[in-house]
């Protein structure tokens, strides 16, 4: 087996080749996309005639926000075996956002590449549930040991307490999170720990209603008394205070908001280096963030063999 980082995670083995997040689709290569995060779905989805495997609730983002064909997505679930010549690849829970997965990839020895993964889950979406495996290809997004999270049940609860607030003043609290996953997860804190209605933006509804089925949440266009909105965008206007909901806010609240809360759908630093743990590889590599600097924590403290994953061809 070989794999290198060039359109996205590319393995191959023998004449089998496939993609893995890639940045554009090629035709006649089966694509397989580990969640609907613009960053990992490939220019081109719109008229490329498949396959593309990913679990059922990305399938239905990839058609809602980027207007995939539906005869080109194959749903598979968690622990479902997709065959490629001789390529055995299975997605595995991510607990990243809703649906997300990482994949197993066996054949001559087994590659997992986790794609963004969170050991912890969320509100919407299980932990993550690796599986051993000779190589490991981790994100980094959080790669650095300066990124640990607070107590992410804690930062949900104040980020409610911090809605209810704003509202009881009557004011209308505004909430940034990215529409895919991040969204869901607010929408979601809103509803279990406050009685506010929760208002959404055209960019979270599309997703939110696409997910429906995974993840009922409580939510409309427009409200009537006390309200939240949860949008793609937070500007600040007239009785309207902002905030956002990020992991970087561990690095200072952005100018132009209010509030700023540490809700992260990313495993941080000592989330990664437990993934590594649990994978147990004989080599980790890299890619995506702070490739050089997990890479060195991994091999310091692991002592496991670990680089960033570069575009020549590995083999194991």
């Amino acid at each position: 087996m070989e794999l290198r980082l060039g359109n996205g995670i590319e393995i191959r083995e023998g004449r089998s080749r496939i993609l893995l997040d890639p940045k554009v689709v090629e035709a006649g290569v089966p694509i397989f996309i580990t969640h609907a995060h613009s960053d990992h779905v490939p220019r081109g989805l719109e008229s490329f005639r498949g396959p593309v495997y990913a679990t059922p609730p990305t399938a239905r983002v990839l058609r809602a926000r980027y207007g995939a064909r539906r005869g080109a997505l194959v749903e598979v679930e968690y622990g479902e075996e997709v065959r490629v010549g001789p390529l055995r690849i299975t997605p595995l829970r991510a607990g990243h956002i809703v649906g997300s997965a990482m994949f197993l990839v066996e054949g001559e020895g087994s590659t997992l590449y986790t794609g963004d993964v969170n050991p912890r889950g969320g509100l919407l979406e299980g932990p993550a549930e690796p599986r051993e495996a000779d190589v490991l290809v981790i994100e980094a997004t959080y790669g650095s040991p300066e990124f640990v999270f607070p107590d992410q049940a804690r930062v949900r609860v104040e980020l409610a307490l911090w809605a209810a607030g704003v509202a009881a003043e009557g004011l209308l609290p505004a909430i940034e999170a990215y529409p895919v996953g991040k969204a869901q997860e607010v929408i979601a804190a809103l509803n279990r720990f406050t009685e506010l209605e929760v208002a959404v933006s055209r960019s979270v509804r599309a997703v939110t209603d696409a997910l429906g089925e995974y993840a009922p949440l409580r939510y409309s266009d427009s409200v009537e008394g006390p309200a939240v909105l949860v949008t793609g965008r937070a500007v600040p206007g007239p009785r309207r205070i902002a905030a956002v909901a990020t992991g970087w806010t561990l690095l200072g609240i952005p100018r132009g908001y209010d509030a700023g809360f540490p809700l992260s759908c990313h495993a941080d630093f000592p989330g990664l280096m437990e993934i590594v743990e649990r994978v147990s590889p004989e080599l980790a590599l890299t890619v995506y963030g702070r490739t050089r600097r997990l890479a060195r924590a991994v091999s310091e403290m692991l002592g496991i063999e670990a680089r960033p994953l570069g575009s020549r061809w590995v083999t194991r």
